[in-house]
């Protein structure tokens, strides 16, 4: 069991990482727009400038929401919980884990990894399952907001792009 749930934890690490190093660009991504509007908007007629601060605006929406989401070990959502069937869930996968509650993780596992029926997790078991719910949680809301900060920079990236055009054409 415990090598089971050591494998476990470090697959929800990997994911934790990965949702950080995608906030990392995401980050670099919004603020090297944010600094190409910003030195283009001397040029830019006026109608430019509308779209160049609209870029600025969304980008740094979304530069706020990944920084959150990098401080996420410290925010509280509350949020549904999802009604599935256990066996409907994949116990390695972070937004099926974070469904979890310690001891119901341990009992899916051991119903659903052919452990002996009589099987009972000891306290090191616990902490780990412990330890795989919380990072599964906070993967969860990473992705989250990494979902949402995406859309805002998706929006800002739009609105640059408008305003190169504009400024290319000389539209008034």
């Amino acid at each position: 069991m415990k090598q089971t749930l050591k494998y476990i934890l470090s697959v929800v690490m990997e994911n934790l990482k990965y949702a950080e190093s995608k906030h990392a660009i995401s980050i670099a991504l919004a603020t090297g727009i944010i600094i190409f509007a910003s030195t283009n908007l001397e040029g830019a007629n006026f109608l430019g400038t509308i779209f160049a601060g609209l870029s600025i605006l969304f980008c740094s929406i979304s530069i706020i929401l990944s920084f959150i989401a990098l401080m996420s070990r410290n925010i509280k959502i509350l949020r549904k919980k999802r009604i599935t069937k256990i066996s409907d869930l994949n116990l390695i996968y972070f937004k099926d884990i974070s469904e979890f509650g310690a001891m119901n993780y341990l009992e899916a596992i051991i119903k659903y990894y052919d452990f002996p029926n009589d099987y009972k997790p000891d306290e090191f078991e616990f902490d780990i399952a412990e330890q795989i719910l919380m990072n599964a949680k906070v993967t969860n809301i990473k992705f989250n907001f990494f979902n949402k900060s995406i859309q805002w920079l998706a929006v800002g990236i739009f609105f640059i792009i408008i305003m190169v055009f504009i400024v290319s054409l000389g539209v008034e």
